[in-house]
Parts: C-alpha cells; structure tokens; sequence
C-alpha cells in the first residue's frame, strides 16, 4: 500500500510540474506581495513623521520598491491598517525592501508552520489533512500576496488551543496576532470578554499595549483620522470590487445604492457576530470544550459583512476541521473540502489547479470516507471549474486603464486612486465571480449550520457527534 502511494504520488507531482510550466503564463510573479509593499512604505512612511494613509509619500515609496506598477500608472495602494499595525512592521521598514520582503517571507512559513502544528494539536486530525485544507488559501495565496491573515489564522488557532488548556500566555499571544485584523479580532475579543472572566486580564493588557504601539508610531490626529476617513473610505472603495466576498457587494450586484449596500453590510458584520459568538457559547456548554469561544465567532463574522476578501476565509478553517474531526456525518467533510480551494482567485490558481484537485479529493477521501471514486471525480470537477473560469475570464470585459489611475493631490487618501481602479476595472465579470463564490458562501453556511445542530440548536445524537479529546474538563465552571 505504501509503494503504490509513493508511485502515485511521484506520478502527480511529475503531472504537476508538467502542468505548471503549461500554464504558468497565468502566473504573474511582479504581483508577489503586492499587499505588503504598501504594509512596508506606510510603515515607512509613518516612521518619517508623515501621515501613512494619504497618497503622498506613500505612492512614491511604494512606486520606488513595488513590481507590479504599470508604465505610467499614479496609483497609491492604500494600507488600511491601524497604527499599531504599522509599529509592529516598523523594524522590516528600517530594512532595504528586499531583505524586508525575504524576512516577512520567512515569518509567513513560521507561522503557518505553527498553525499547522498548532491546529492538529486542536482537531486531532492527520497533520495531511490539515496540510491540504490550509495550504492554498492559508499559505499560498497570503504569501502570494504577502498578505496579514497567516499571523490572524495562527491567532486564531493559538488562542482557541491556549484557551482550551488554560494557557493564557498562549491565549494572549493569539488574540495578539489575531487583533492584525481587526475586524476578525473583534468577534474573539468580545466573545472571551463575556466568556471567559479569567481572561479578562489579559484582553485588558492586550488592548492597552496596542494602544500604546499606535499612540508611539503615530500622532492622536492620524489614529483618530484611521477610524473616522479612512475606514468608511476604504470600504466605499471596495463596495464594487468582484473579488469582494462581503454582503456589501452582494448588495452593489443586486442594485442597491452604495449608502445602503455599507449600512447592510455593518449590519450584516454585527448580526453574524452575534450569532457566532452565541453559538460558540452553546457548543462550548454541548462539548465541554472551550475552544469554539474562538473559533466560532471568527468564522461567523466573515459570512456576509462590509468588507471580505477571499484569503481571510482561511480563518473558517480550523472551526471547519474541529467539526469535521468530531461528526460522523460527511456534511462538514464536504464544507472543509469546498474551503480548501479560495475559489474566486481563480486566475491565480490555474498553475497549481492539479494541487486544489489533489487537496479536494484526499480531503472528502480521508476525512469524509467518501470512496475513491468519488473522491476523484469530485478532485476532476474543481479541476474543471477553475480551468473553465481561467478560460472564460479574458471574454468578460477589458482591463482597466492604469495610465489614468491616481490624483496629483498628494493631500488626499490613497483610496483615491483605488477607488477609481476598482471601479474601472474590477467589476467587469460580475456573473463570473459572482459564480466563483457560490462553493465558498456554500460552504461557511453549511458549517454554521452544522455548528447549531451539534449544539442542539437542532436534534442531535450521539452518533452523530463525537467530544475529541483534550476538551478541558474546567470548561463548565471557566
């Protein structure tokens, strides 16, 4: 069994290298850490005394260090990060950019490296299975990007672990990283808050201490301008940007105005949040386990909102596998599998198509029990899919025109310019995207779904329903 295991996986590599270099004019490497160039220059920026958020100097810092600008171009990536945000990449800005882009690589392994050891620790699962469900939108796409949501996933894992065992020094650290993303923090943070009294302490800290990093990198002005200019700003930006994954979007699609698609997409963030944080209290009192505290909230808040890029549903994940760890059922199989692949970057995932094959169908193999059949024809479709996306995506409409992007007002926010961008050219393949992300939407409903039946929120048995061990026996009276 083993020979043929490593013969087969031999041939699939060779098949994937093969496939890669077919198909590697999709991959665009000047786009690699695009996120983190303008991470870097407002760090730099505000390091200089300047205020980090406006198109003046960050555009000009990012245009010097950035690969991906066309000729002509006068866009400013914007960074729309809080303060302390920017204090915790203020020793990468001292550096060169390229020897700052080689660390921010290597801090992206390590801290996908301790997620995964981390999560198998948490779920119980084969360290394989939670190889394939996190490799493409947890590590992949975040590195391509050079994106935050690694050190939030780790967060997550880390404080849901720390907080079933009663490590609150593992507990901080995660809600520490985890607050790089707010709007993902938020639900974590008020859920232990009500939860959890003995962590009371440590949230306290948590928050003084990032109060204090914002106050010392920037001035009370730009901290105050961050929460009142920037974040409306910014989502108004992005309300009609396809790759957006938010309810916000849906909204835009289906012809509400931009006032309208914001307010129900808060709203939206809010309601989830709620229920997320209601039923991570039930499961933790079904299970005996703590850990939903963290997991569930998190995972609800990315369900609709204002605003939701596709890698930041890597942090669905380890609720997904906790779930899918413990049922009998293959439901929350099917919803790991589906989350596996972040379907909407599709053109960025041709290259590796045969790899979210490969991860689709071992998952639905492994840990749904499906037969090997089935696993395969199910790894052929999300091969079919994102080939047939790739191929249609060039017919959808033009691109933008990069010669007019920007504003010569250096004064202004940097969503200036984004903004123009995204409503030049990224809402050109709506019926397209929109498509895209059905299997995701798909998937964290039905994994909130299953949350409320294995809570009893639906009948349950014991069948179907399995308590992992190493729940921590203190979780009743916590």
């Amino acid at each position: 069994m083993k020979a043929r295991f490593a013969i087969a996986l031999a041939l699939f590599a060779a098949l994937s290298v093969g496939w890669f270099q077919a198909n590697r004019t999709s991959f665009h490497p000047t786009t690699f850490q695009y996120d983190f160039v303008a991470f870097y220059c407002a760090s730099a920026v505000a390091q200089e005394g300047a205020d980090p958020y406006l198109t003046e100097p960050l555009r000009t810092c990012e245009h010097q260090n950035g690969h991906a600008f066309r000729a002509g171009s006068r866009l400013a990536v914007p960074a729309p990060v809080p303060g302390y945000d920017l204090a915790a990449l203020a020793p990468l800005a001292r550096l060169p950019f390229a020897w700052a882009s080689a660390l921010w690589l290597l801090l992206q392994i390590a801290a996908y490296a301790l997620t995964i050891a981390l999560l198998v620790r948490l779920t119980k699962c084969e360290p394989w299975i939670a190889l394939a469900a996190t490799i493409l939108s947890d590590a992949y796409l975040s590195m391509l990007l050079g994106q935050l949501v690694p050190f939030a996933v780790l967060g997550v894992v880390a404080a849901a672990y720390g907080l079933r065992r009663e490590r609150f020094e593992l507990l901080g650290g995660g809600l520490a990283l985890l607050a790089l993303e707010p709007h993902l923090a938020l639900p974590v943070y008020a859920s232990v808050l009500i939860f959890v009294p003995r962590a009371r302490i440590v949230l306290v800290g948590i928050c003084a201490a990032l109060i204090v990093a914002s106050l010392a990198i920037l001035g009370p002005a730009e901290n105050l301008e961050y929460f009142t200019a920037v974040l409306p700003a910014h989502a108004a930006s992005e309300i009609a940007n396809q790759e957006q994954y938010s309810l916000t979007y849906l909204a835009h699609v289906v012809g509400a105005n931009d006032a309208l698609a914001v307010r129900l997409g808060e709203f939206s963030y809010l309601f989830m949040t709620a229920l997320g944080i209601a039923l991570g209290a039930a499961l933790r009192k079904r299970t005996n386990d703590l850990a939903p505290l963290v997991l569930v909230p998190v995972a609800a808040a990315v369900f609709g909102g204002g605003f939701v890029h596709v890698q930041q549903f890597a942090v669905v994940i380890p609720f997904a596998l906790w779930l899918a760890s413990r049922s009998r059922e293959r439901a929350p199989a099917i919803s790991l599998a589906l989350l596996a692949v972040p379907w909407g970057v599709f053109f960025a995932l041709v290259p590796f198509a045969p790899l979210a094959a490969l991860a689709v169908g071992f998952i639905l193999h492994r840990l749904g029990r499906f037969s090997l059949r089935t696993a395969l024809i199910a790894a052929g479709a999300a091969l079919a899919i994102l080939c047939y996306a790739e191929i249609f995506r060039p017919f959808a409409g033009p691109p933008p025109n990069y010669a007019l992007l920007g504003t010569n007002d250096g004064a202004t926010l940097a969503e200036t310019s984004w903004r123009f961008l995204i409503e030049s050219g990224f809402h050109l393949a709506v019926p397209l995207y929109v498509a895209m992300k059905l299997p995701s939407w798909f998937a964290i409903a039905r994994v909130l779904i299953e949350g409320g039946r294995i809570a009893g929120w639906r009948a349950t048995t014991s069948r179907e329903f399995a308590q992992l061990p190493g729940a921590s026996p203190q979780a009743g009276r916590t």
